[in-house]
């Protein structure tokens, strides 16, 4: 029996659920109240304020909702304050008091008293039944955009069909599905507990359900990974049974033994299984603001995003307590270019390279050309960052002024722009610049305002003559050799020009749709986007910011992209309320490559032609 939570008491929490049930899912009264809180009209108020209207300024999760609610009736404050008390039925890593706090906070915003909430805010219905880790906290707002999405959706359903689901929680399961971000979300994990106790497990993180499952079904990460949500709900409806098979007169639970051996173990893929591109983003924000602890430099390899290093072992403990409130024992796996936790952090986007990697690269670039008897590249490192790695002495005869260049897919030395380093042998003289191809008149240029004199310019003022080649590139830096080639200055210098030259080139691809922005419209059954003809907001937004966080993959969201930018026209159905507006705003964002601020967007204009 699922409704088991070990030495957590779930019998008042689950009869709150049960009130909630009762009163707000089959009718559309309150817990808190006698009023009609839970109507479409007061969940579209919240649709309409707070999920299609993102605040993403400064302040904190209730000073922003309070902004956001301020225009709206008393019913759908205390709506929102209802929302959030499910919200906090389950989650044992929040006090009663911090979770009362808030949900008289937002009560209070309707202007009714308080005084009636106090029978469902007692320490044992918010008390919870298990850790819903710091992401649930960190994205508190999607996790209530998604419960607004799913009531919507649910409200728009005929009584006998709600009734229906509500007696049938793999029905309701299978019917969460349709919810835009469901199988991204805790609290969708955390509903069909509280709804049915006796078919799903109190296991909100995704990493715990999917290494459950790979654990007791024998299967492998990957595969456990392409599993629906419902498949994992099933695969661990499945363990239990075979378990408490074994075991018929004993209750159990997966956070107890003798179920939590079999799969909570030290183990990499145990303390890695949730870990995100996000979570290692919030690690490094932590390692900017906290600083590296000594024990924890890393020796041979850096993390390297934008200017900064950082030890992988370090984000990656950091990430997985992001991930699941657990910071992992960086004792417990190695690191190494073919490791586990590289191969997981490269995975998701992060590059990793040799401490030595720059210094080893130039060392044996410059022996090689002051020997000046070969022509020849092999052996030297084809990639860096993500950037191909171009060495060359001259075609045929010893070039007077050989290069290392750093290419971004698109660019080439011959026709683009990249960071290279060329020796001016003749001259004793290193010089790092921002690159432009000579044969061909690149068609992305260098900011004008970098500063700094072209090569042209340096050896004029330098030994008073014209430069040999590349006069058009702009000096980044200059190294005398063999003087102020050691150390490490040379590849902090290069590093920090990468990461410029990535920034640009990043900001030149979310600036491409705005020359192919062809259609002037898109027309759907619930939203019109027009494309204004007036100035792009300034804010950049990337592709991969506009899929992130949908309930479609980042391949399958850049296709429509494509498709819409050559046929003009696409067409969306669906009930209201599942995020037809919300994608659209997104896919707006993404096809000018830059984010509307506020709520009226001057780039374009989203439109509710409310059909169904």
């Amino acid at each position: 029996m699922a409704r088991y939570c070990g030495g957590k008491e779930s019998g008042p929490i689950l009869s709150a659920a049960q009130r909630w049930k009762d009163a707000c899912l089959l009718r559309d009264g309150s817990v808190f109240s006698s009023a009609r809180v839970w109507r479409d009209e007061h969940l579209q108020a919240l649709q309409e304020h707070f999920v299609d209207a993102p605040d993403e300024g400064e302040g904190t999760f209730f000073s922003k909702l309070e902004g956001q609610l301020a225009s709206t009736a008393p019913e759908a404050k205390q709506l929102a304050a209802e929302m959030l008390w499910v919200m906090f039925l389950c989650p044992s890593n929040v006090t009663p008091q911090k979770k009362r706090e808030g949900i008289q906070t937002i009560w209070g915003w309707s202007g009714a008293p308080v005084d009636a909430l106090a029978p469902w805010l007692t320490d044992e219905i918010l008390a919870g039944v298990g850790s819903a880790g710091t992401s649930f906290g960190v994205h508190r707002w999607r996790e209530l955009a998604f419960f607004i999405r799913a009531m919507r959706l649910f409200k728009a359903l005929p009584d006998t069909e709600r009734s229906e689901l509500l007696a049938d929680g793999w029905k309701f399961a299978q019917w969460l599905e349709k919810v835009p971000e469901a199988d991204a979300r805790q609290l969708r994990h955390m509903l069909l507990f509280l709804l049915f106790p006796d078919s799903f497990e109190r296991i909100f993180g995704g990493g715990d359900r999917r290494l459950i499952v790979q654990n007791f079904a024998g299967m492998s990460r990957a595969k456990v990974r392409s599993l629906s949500a419902v498949e994992i709900d099933r695969g661990l409806a499945m363990a239990r049974a075979a378990e408490q098979d074994k075991l018929p007169d004993k209750p159990l639970d997966f956070y107890e033994s003798p179920l939590r051996e079999q799969w909570q173990t030290e183990s990499f893929d145990g303390q890695t299984a949730a870990v995100e591109r996000e979570h290692v983003l919030e690690a490094l924000r932590e390692i900017d603001e906290k600083g590296v602890p000594p024990d924890a430099e890393s020796t041979v390899y850096d993390l390297i995003q934008g200017t900064r290093r950082y030890p992988p072992k370090l984000v990656l403990s950091l990430a997985s307590k992001h991930a699941g409130g657990k910071e992992f024992d960086r004792s417990l796996f190695s690191g190494g270019v073919d490791s586990p936790a590289f191969s997981l952090l490269r995975g998701l986007g992060f590059h990793i390279e040799r401490k030595d990697f720059l210094p080893s690269l130039v060392k044996q670039f410059l022996a090689q050309a002051t020997e000046g008897t070969s022509l020849v590249v092999r052996g030297y490192p084809d990639s860096y960052r993500g950037l191909a790695v171009k060495v060359s002495f001259g075609k045929g005869t010893l070039a007077r002024v050989p290069w290392i260049c750093f290419l971004e897919g698109g660019q080439e030395a011959q026709d683009g722009i990249f960071p290279v380093l060329q020796y001016h042998k003749a001259d004793g003289v290193l010089l790092l610049a921002r690159g432009v191809s000579e044969t061909a008149t690149p068609a992305l240029r260098w900011p004008s305002d970098t500063g700094g004199q072209t090569i042209q310019q340096y050896y004029v003022s330098h030994f008073g003559r014209s430069a040999e080649r590349y006069g058009e590139s702009t000096v980044y830096a200059a190294y005398r050799v063999p003087a102020d080639v050691a150390g490490d200055k040379i590849a902090a210098d290069i590093d920090a020009l990468i990461a410029e030259y990535q920034a640009l080139l990043d900001s030149a691809k979310r600036a491409a749709p705005k020359a192919a922005r062809a259609p002037t419209g898109v027309v759907t059954p619930v939203a019109t986007v027009v494309v204004a003809e007036e100035p792009v907001p300034e804010r950049p937004f990337t592709v991969k910011e506009a899929a992130e966080g949908l309930f479609i993959a980042q391949a399958r969201f850049e296709q429509i992209l494509a498709i819409w930018r050559h046929k003009q026209n696409l067409v969306v159905q669906g009930p209201p309320g599942v995020g037809k507006t919300y994608f659209f705003r997104r896919l707006a964002y993404a096809l000018m490559g830059a984010k509307a601020p506020g709520e009226h967007d001057r780039a374009f204009r989203c439109t509710h032609e409310c059909r169904t």
